[in-house]
């Protein structure tokens, strides 16, 4: 129900900043050309998230306890997605590092764009990123969807 209801507070804030416009959007720092990225990612950043997540749920078709890989999950997202601190202030390698990993379009990229940190053009360039992260997730947890059924045996009557 915890998901339910996370799910049903994005979408209303996603409604509620769409039904607002780009006039009260640029107010808070977003130029109408940074308008349609920001949202953008915004809904694939959710996504991306909510893939990923249910893809390592989906491991307790082979595991009795999935909390290990959900707490790994958790630490590199922590580390990774910007929200512990800017991963600007990472070291060297491990920012070379998190830009291989689909964590820093959690919230990142959303928060880079907001605060004006890069680009429209280089928005639109992270923002295909974030989409072929999204679409490899979302093939993923199709796949281990798939073979965990095919896995599933139930015990008892």
């Amino acid at each position: 129900i915890q998901h339910l209801l996370e799910t049903l507070v994005f979408w209303v804030v996603v409604i509620f900043l769409l039904w607002l416009g780009p006039g009260v959007l640029s107010a808070v720092g977003l130029t109408r050309d940074m308008v349609l990225p920001f949202v953008g990612s915004l809904i694939l950043g959710y996504l991306l998230c909510y893939y990923l997540k249910v893809t390592l749920g989906l491991l307790a078709f082979w595991m009795t306890e999935s909390i290990g890989a959900f707490n790994v999950f958790f630490l590199f997202q922590l580390l990774f997605e910007g929200t512990v601190m800017p991963l600007d202030l990472l070291p060297g390698w491990a920012q070379r590092m998190g830009e291989f990993l689909p964590f820093r379009y959690f919230y990142f990229l959303t928060m880079s764009m907001l605060q004006r940190k890069i680009d429209v053009a280089t928005a639109y360039h992270e923002l295909a990123v974030q989409f072929a992260w999204c679409v490899t997730a979302y093939l993923a947890m199709r796949i281990v969807y798939r073979l965990g059924v095919r896995q599933y045996s139930a015990v008892g009557g």
